[in-house]
Order: C-alpha cells, then sequence, then structure tokens
C-alpha cells in the first residue's frame, strides 16, 4: 500500500480509495449549503416566498382595496390570498397574515363573530410558529382587542389589549407611537368601566406619543386627544376638556371633511360640553350641525376612534356577499417547479464538483 507523508502525498493505490481531499469536502459542503437554501428559498411554508407570487399579488390588492375603504374587494383579495396559503389546512405565517387581514376587513364590517374566529385562529398559529412575544403577534392582538371591546366585553377586550402593549414596549420601547393604539382602547375600556383616573392616565400618555412622533393632525393623534377630552369630562372637568375638544372638531374637519360621522361626534361633543357649562348659545350651533350630520346617517359607521392604524373611516358594505376569487395564474406546463428546477441545478452542480460522476 502506498504511504503518505506530510511533506507530500504519494500516488493512490488501486486497492483503496482516501477520503475526499480538504478541497473537494469544502466543495460538497457548499453544494449541500446550497441545496438547503434554495429549498428554503422556494419552499410553500416560506411566508414571503417570492415577492411576485399570487399570494403576495393578493394581499397586495386587499391592502390597496382596505386602504381606499372598499370592503367587499378587500374580503374578496384576502379570502383568495388565504387560499393560495393553503386555508384552513395549512399553519405557516401566510396562513396567519391572511387570518389576520380578514378577520380586520370583519371587525370593520362589524361582523364580530367571524373576526373575533380569525384574530385567535391567526394568533394561535403566530404563538405556534415564532412564540407568545414575538413582535408579529401584537397587529392580530389589535384586532382581537378591539373586536372584543365593540360589543362591550371590556373584561375580554383589556387583557389583550394589555398583552399586545406589552409586546410593543418590550420589541419597540416606551416610546414609539405604535402604543399610542393600545392605550387609547384601553382607556375607553377603562372610562366605560368607571375607571377615570386610569383613562385619564392611558389617554395622556397615548397623546403624547402620538402628537411628539407623528404630529397633531394624524388620526392616531385626534384619537387620544378624544379620549382625553372624554375623560376629563367624565370628571366634569369640562374646561379642561373645551380646548381638548375644539382641537379635535378642527383636526376631524382637516383629515375626513365637514359632513363626515366622526366630524359630527366630535361636534356633538363640543356642544354637550358647553350645554354642561351652562352657555345653551354656544352649545346650539354645535348641537344643529351634529344633528344634521349624524341623524340621517347609517349609525353602524364606525368612527376613526374604532380602527387601529387606520386614517378615515368606512362605510359599511351594505351585504357582505362571499365571492368567490379569481382563479390562480396558469403556469405552462412544460415548465417544471421551482423545487425541480433548483434540484436538477444543484445536481449538475454537484456532478460536476466531483468530476463524472454516474448520470442518472
Amino acid at each position: 500500500m502506498a504511504r503518505t507523508g506530510r511533506s507530500g502525498t504519494h500516488p493512490r493505490s488501486s486497492e483503496a480509495q482516501p477520503p475526499l481531499l480538504p478541497a473537494r469536502r469544502g466543495a460538497a459542503f457548499r453544494a449541500l449549503l446550497c441545496v438547503a437554501l434554495a429549498l428554503f428559498l422556494v419552499s410553500p411554508d416560506r411566508p414571503h416566498a417570492a415577492e411576485d407570487s399570487v399570494w403576495h399579488q393578493r394581499m397586495k390588492a386587499g391592502a390597496a382595496a382596505l386602504e381606499k375603504r372598499n370592503l367587499g374587494e378587500a374580503e374578496k383579495q384576502y379570502d383568495a390570498a388565504f387560499k393560495e396559503a393553503g386555508g384552513f389546512n395549512t399553519e405557516d405565517e401566510r396562513t396567519a397574515a391572511s387570518l389576520h387581514r380578514l378577520a380586520e376587513v370583519y371587525r370593520q364590517q362589524r361582523r364580530y363573530n367571524e373576526a373575533e374566529a380569525y384574530a385567535k385562529r391567526a394568533i394561535a398559529i403566530q404563538e405556534k410558529k415564532l412564540g407568545p412575544e414575538h413582535p408579529d403577534l401584537a397587529a392580530p392582538l389589535d384586532t382581537l382587542g378591539a373586536t372584543l371591546w365593540r360589543p362591550q366585553r371590556y373584561n375580554d377586550a383589556e387583557p389583550v389589549l394589555r398583552r399586545g402593549l406589552a409586546i410593543k414596549e418590550k420589541n419597540l420601547g416606551p416610546s414609539s407611537p405604535a402604543l399610542a393604539f393600545n392605550l387609547r382602547q384601553l382607556a375607553r375600556v377603562e372610562r366605560f368601566q368607571g375607571r377615570i383616573l386610569e383613562a385619564e392616565t392611558s389617554a395622556r400618555r397615548a397623546l403624547t406619543l402620538s402628537e411628539n412622533s407623528i404630529g397633531l393632525d394624524h388620526p392616531e393623534t385626534l384619537g387620544a386627544m378624544e379620549e382625553l377630552a372624554d375623560a376629563y369630562i367624565a370628571q366634569r372637568r369640562y374646561l379642561e376638556a373645551e380646548p381638548l375638544a375644539r382641537t379635535a372638531l378642527a383636526v376631524s374637519e382637516r383629515n375626513y371633511g365637514s359632513t363626515h360621522r366622526n366630524t359630527g361626534e366630535a361636534a356633538k361633543r363640543l356642544g354637550e360640553l358647553f350645554t354642561a357649562l351652562g352657555r345653551p348659545d354656544d352649545a346650539e350651533p354645535y348641537l344643529k350641525r351634529a344633528g344634521e350630520i349624524l341623524g340621517d346617517r347609517d349609525r353602524s359607521r364606525e368612527t376613526s376612534r374604532d380602527r387601529p392604524g387606520t386614517a378615515t373611516s368606512p362605510a359599511p358594505e351594505p351585504a357582505a356577499k362571499k365571492t368567490e376569487p379569481a382563479p390562480a395564474e396558469k403556469k405552462p406546463e412544460a415548465e417544471p417547479d421551482p423545487v425541480t428546477r433548483v434540484l436538477r441545478g444543484i445536481g449538475d452542480a454537484i456532478r460536476g464538483i466531483f468530476g463524472g460522476g454516474k448520470k442518472e
């Protein structure tokens, strides 16, 4: 048998094959890493596979429709995305994201039972995949908290809102404007439970965070301002509430226009405040305006304060009809799937590395 010294190598014997040389071992390892990485990138379980995938297209279309307050179209697109992700048969992050967005649409349509069920399912999937304190959990928790508040289930809503708040504080810090939504919703829960001083504290903190980071005219700032004014009014601190109520009306007009329901609510608040102050002449024009705006409006419309992270308030679709998703784009039959393409390419690369391997 031929010997191999430390300072050199002798020709190989025909009787035995030595282990792969270091260079080839490194090449093989790199090839295997390429295989693993390629499979991960094209895996259907990966939540953000290809930006041009059908799922991403549906999610983007749903977001665009929701931004325009077209709830029917948003539901259609998010439902198609949910089915594209595998529907109820899968539990990956794409499924969770689709469920969360559908839950938010259902909440805005006041379909609270469906919103609650979908939000809870999204949270359960993300908890299983990411852990109970992952920052991605904050958004579906916000939707669930707001959903539970709307039917006046305050005791159910509060722990959900506080959990979302804790996750945001841990991941974003105590000064993040993202905390304002949870604090504002908590202020409302606390106020309706009669915990007025706690409501004042939460609303004041929400207002400070919003005004310092996103400005006075932002809808989140407006909502916090209204909650603080309501906390003052609940304590009969009318003189402190008045400037907030006046500013809230002006900001609402700038954001939503003079005939929007949110503006009508702001006018009503100011008129009732003047009535409580014994100033009926000041109260009259605001109460009259509120009546004109709110009297003939569908009471099911939400104000901007009722929705997390949105800028305007939509009217719910008159009848939420279940629409079938558009058929997925067809791929040419001759085109192999992404996994097959990747494996073929990697196989050719590995055969090249080892030089003349037997071809299947």
